[in-house]
Parts: structure tokens; sequence; C-alpha cells
């Protein structure tokens, strides 16, 4: 029977769910549009940085002269480094294992030969001992049946040691020609990359009469004279955009000669934010979008040098740092994992990102970013960090 008290759910109602669920759904567009944003930043940070530097110089274009090589030059991928992207799987001769995995296996042999020196050395020392014991013993003429128990219970102890003592040999044997096999096929494969970066080293250092450095050095000249003289703002930010603008194309090159002018481009217009507009926002959005993304084109072999992947990622983290962006910081060192991998650049990575970490409480982040170094015997004191850090996550309960 109908209640009479009950209101009817007329228009009224149906118009009201409707509504919310219209506002549901534009929230959840919205939440959808974020997420997508956030997981494309490169696209959507550059377009932050144009659409800031437009408003800020009235300008929607940043074209400016430069000697660009040509359309094919730019296509082109020298033939040393198509050999060089082709030889980057080889493995060793004996072991049939590629460079990452006999690093870990070295490390791991390694290791293991010092546990078992330490373990030889005791039991070494022990058996003298007992050595020392016995002789003791033997010079005594009594014939008390105490005394030949403990003979006997001591001799059999020797015998024990020394049979340890002889097994922990074979195994430190076995582990040593282990090693020597792997470390040779280390070797030996280290040394041909090597021979292989320098050949790549060789490809991308232009001589100083090369057109494009020549356009480069002259551009940068231009540019100097340009921020020097400049009285506006505006006129800094529109040389920050054409070095941008410039860096852009040379980006898009399939010559990674070509791509390493254009990231020192792209460094010039993130240094001239800081220098000449003081604006270390935009400079660290220049280094997001620009330099960390290509840090595999920073090949400059000496870590002091200004396009070495060290540098830029260390200068990327000051300028992130200077404007409290620690999520930024993170990023960066991520990527630097990412594009390195097994490398004690990674592990580098590895260990800031561990403190970072251990800084803000997240100590299952720190401990995970320290277990996952591969070198572990380059990085003994920072492992040593791990029990006082698992402490930390998981505290005695109180009685």
């Amino acid at each position: 029977m109908e209640n009479k008290n009950q209101p009817r759910k007329g228009k009224g109602y149906t118009s009201i769910v409707l509504t919310i669920i219209v506002i549901g759904l534009l929230i959840a567009g919205v939440i959808g549009a974020y997420s997508y944003i956030a997981s494309s930043p490169t696209w959507y940070v550059k377009w932050k940085i144009h659409s800031y530097l437009r408003k800020q110089t009235g300008k929607r274009s940043f074209k400016t002269d430069f000697q660009f090589p040509s359309e094919k030059e730019m296509k082109t991928i020298p033939d040393v480094l198509k050999t060089n992207i082709l030889q980057a799987s080889q493995i060793g001769k004996i072991t049939k294992k590629d460079i990452k995995s006999l690093r870990n296996e070295v490390n791991r042999l390694a290791s293991s030969n010092k546990v078992l020196r330490a373990e030889i050395s005791n039991l070494q020392t022990n058996l003298d001992a007992k050595k020392a014991e016995l002789t003791k013993i033997q010079t005594t003429t009594n014939a008390n049946p105490v005394v030949i128990s403990n003979l006997n219970a001591l001799k059999l102890t020797i015998t024990n040691l020394v049979s340890a003592l002889s097994s922990k040999r074979e195994q430190l044997a076995a582990v040593n020609k282990e090693l020597n096999t792997h470390s040779k096929d280390l070797q030996e494969l280290q040394q041909q990359i090597n021979t292989q970066q320098q050949a790549i080293q060789s490809v991308l250092t232009l001589s100083p009469t090369n057109p494009v450095v020549v356009a480069q050095n002259e551009f940068l000249k231009k540019t100097r004279e340009k921020l020097n003289g400049a009285t506006t703002y505006r006129g800094m930010y529109e040389v920050i955009g054409q070095e941008l603008w410039v860096a852009d194309k040379l980006l898009e090159s399939l010559n990674p000669v070509y791509r390493k002018i254009g990231l020192a481009l792209a460094r010039q217009a993130a240094l001239d934010s800081q220098n000449y507009s003081e604006n270390y926002w935009l400079a660290a959005r220049i280094y997001e979008a620009y330099l960390l993304p290509n840090l595999d084109n920073a090949t400059d072999p000496n870590y002091k040098m200004p396009l070495s992947m060290e540098n830029i990622l260390n200068e990327s983290v000051q300028c992130f740092r200077n404007i409290e962006e620690t999520d930024n910081v993170i990023n960066a060192y991520k990527t630097m994992i990412e594009k390195t991998g097994g490398s004690a650049r990674a592990d580098s990575a590895r260990v800031q990102l561990s403190f970072i970490f251990e800084q803000a409480g997240n100590y299952k982040e720190a401990i995970y970013y320290l277990k996952d170094i591969q070198a572990t015997n380059n990085f003994a004191r920072q492992l040593a960090r791990i029990p006082a850090l698992e402490a930390k996550l998981n505290p005695p309960k109180k009685k």
C-alpha cells in the first residue's frame, strides 16, 4: 500500500540526480586531464615555458638566424655510431654474459673470495692453537684417563679443523678460478667498449672549422652581445626564447652530433635564465624539459666537463633545490638511473635518493634504493646504513 506521507520523486528529483552525475563526470574529467598532463611532463613543461616567454616578450615566435645542417645531414646517423649500436649487445667470449651480468658476477665472486679468505684465516688460527695445545699435552707423561680423553678429543678436533680447512681451500680455489674467468671476460669486454667510446667521442667532437660549430659560435657571440646590452627583461627573454628555438630544432636530429649541440644551447638558455634574468623557475623548467630528457646526449667523458651526464644532473638538482622542488630533485636522480642502469653513475644516484627519502622519513624507499645498488663493494659504507634504517622502519613495540 502506498505511503501517502512519502514525497513523490518527480522531475525535480531527476534533475538533481542528473546534475550530480554531470558534476561528477566533470570532476573525473579534470582529474583525468591532470593525470594525463602529469604523465606527459616534457611536452607540458615545454608548453609552459613557451607560454611564459610569449607573455613576457609579446612574441609568438622566436625564430632566428642559424645555419642549420642540411635536412639530409640532420637525418643521417654516422656509420661508426650505427656499428656501435649493433655492438652494444655484445657478450663475453667465455662466459657468454653481458657486461652488466659480468659486473654483478665479479662483485659476487669477489665478495665470496673475501668471506672464504677470512674463514680460512680463522680456521688456520684455530688449528695452530689446537696443535700447540696438543704438543703441550703430549709432553706430559701422566697417563691419567682424563688427560688421555682430552688428548683424543683434541686430536678429533684437529682432524675436523684440517678437513674443514681443506674444504674451504677447495671452495676458494673454485671461486678464484671462476673469478679469474669472469674478470678476464669483463676486462676484455670493457676494453672493447672503451674502444667503441673513443670512436664515438672522435665522431662527436667536431673540428672548430665545422660549419655547424662555426654557426654555434657565431650564434652564441650574438646572444652574449644582446644579453649584455639588454636593458629590459623582455630583451633577455627574447634571447632565451631564440636559444630554445634553435635547441629544439637540433634536438630533433637523428645525428647525435647535432643533438649534443642542441643540448649545449638548451643548457646555455638555462644558465642565462639564472645569470641574466635571475629566473630560477624558468631555468628549472628548461632543465626539466630539455636537459634531463636528453641526458643520454651528454657524452663528455670527464664528469667535470659541461656536457657530461654528471654535470647536467648536478646543475639540474642544484637549480631544483634553489626553489625547493624536491619532487624534481627525485625525478632527476631517477632519470639518471633510467638512462644509465647498472653503472656507477646510477649507483651514486641511488645513494642520493636514499638520503632524500631518509630525511623525509620514508625509510622504506631509502632501504629500497640502497638495496638496489649494483656495485655493492664500492658502497659498503652506504649499505651499512640499512640495519639502522630497518630499525627505524620497524621499531620494537613497547611492552
